[in-house]
């Protein structure tokens, strides 16, 4: 529901205002399903649309890619984090991609738990393209208050 919620839902494809028209890896339609991740989501390119139903069923079947990909690179470290640091950890794997963040410093500080170093790497996530965006200031704020607080209730 976070991410989701975050994404919000658009029935048409449209391209990244971050990126352009002409990168068609970020072509976005549903919940921030991309183009780079279930190409078959634009059979009519820009002209697609979906369906609510079928934009959940994408955010669903990249989720579980994100999770299971976090989780395997975690291994034995999964067990020992929270709910919560694993779900801002898919959070930012479904926005941004995990390779962008498996391994870097904000996976470290997730890992290691230090608040200060919690808040700090989160807030970094606030750019697209290196151009800063409000709804991501405000998405990594809403990061912050699940991993800190375990409090889920931030909206766009």
């Amino acid at each position: 529901e976070f991410t989701g919620g975050f994404e919000g839902f658009y029935s048409k494809a449209y391209y990244d205002p971050y990126y352009g028209q002409s990168v068609k890896q970020y072509w976005t339609i549903g919940y921030g399903t991309c183009y780079c991740a279930i190409p078959e989501a634009f059979p009519n390119g820009l002209d697609s649309t979906c369906t609510q139903e079928q934009a959940l069923g994408w955010l669903k079947q990249e989720m579980n890619v994100v999770a299971n990909t976090i989780k395997n690179a975690l291994g034995d470290t999964y067990s020992s984090i929270s709910q919560q640091i694993f779900d801002v950890m898919c959070d930012i794997g479904y926005n941004a991609g995990t390779g962008a963040l498996i391994g870097g410093n904000t996976w470290n500080a997730l890992i290691n738990g230090d608040s200060d170093s919690i808040k700090t790497m989160l807030m970094k996530w606030c750019s697209a393209n290196n151009q800063s965006s409000n709804g991501l200031y405000k998405r990594c704020i809403g990061r912050v208050q699940i991993a800190l607080n375990g409090d889920y209730s931030a909206r766009p």
